[in-house]
């Protein structure tokens, strides 16, 4: 989960109005086809929650995840809201399907078009999600609440696993780093070795895999414990 910039909004929803239409009724898969086109200019083909690769071959394990729930009386009018609108897999154990029936209200996460999740939690090699120290309460407790309601860090098993395996895949690019800079340490100060940091952190989110936002973490955390 990190900080996502929305584009313009798709137009097709300027064609739909919540007091006459009703998404599941009216809004067709043509419709939704054009949403998910911003959809995956906004956040690529990962899901906005976990970030593991969507497959937007099949409509059946991708959702259209409105954030305040569209079936709330409260939320209604935000029905065809492009603020409210992320792209989200379909696994019932966790992100939108999971907060859908979590009782967790949304008042009360954090929403990563507004916020920078990456203020709140910090990814392990684990595939483990810890909060950070030093939020406020009122922070510490919307994270835990943004972490149960998408279930990104459960006991066992899950998405938990699925990160683990990913960030393992990138030992080879954690190495690499920290025998560049064992063996260029001598030849610059910190601000060199930050540069070597911040080279692999842009190769990473560059090559725009799943979790990525996990293998960052696990980079930063190895290149802070080498210096």
């Amino acid at each position: 989960m990190h900080k996502l910039t929305r584009c313009d909004a798709p137009l097709v929803l300027n064609e739909f109005d919540h007091n006459i239409h009703n998404w599941d009724d009216h809004f067709k898969s043509r419709h939704k086809a054009l949403v998910w086109e911003k959809i995956f200019e906004m956040q690529g083909h990962y899901c906005a929650y976990c970030e593991c690769k969507l497959d937007s071959s099949d409509p059946e394990k991708t959702h259209l995840e409105h954030f305040r729930q569209k079936g709330k009386a409260e939320y209604r009018h935000l029905t065809f809201e492009w603020t409210n609108i992320f792209g989200s897999c379909c696994n019932g154990e966790r992100c939108g399907r999971h907060k859908d029936k979590s009782n967790i209200s949304s008042e009360n996460i954090v929403k990563m078009d507004e916020e920078d999740p990456e203020d709140y939690f910090i990814f392990l090699s684990t595939g483990a999600v810890g909060i950070r120290d030093g939020l406020s309460p009122v922070e510490a407790e919307r994270a835990e609440n943004t972490l149960r309601a998408f279930n990104l860090n459960p006991r066992r098993g899950g998405v938990k696993n699925e990160r683990e395996r990913v960030i393992k895949t990138h030992d080879y690019m954690i190495k690499e780093m920290i025998g560049l800079m064992n063996e260029l340490k001598d030849d610059g100060g910190l601000e060199f070795l930050i540069e070597i940091r911040d080279s692999y952190i842009e190769r990473v989110t560059t090559e725009k895999g799943p979790f990525v936002t996990a293998i960052k973490h696990v980079l930063i955390s190895n290149w802070e414990r080498a210096v």
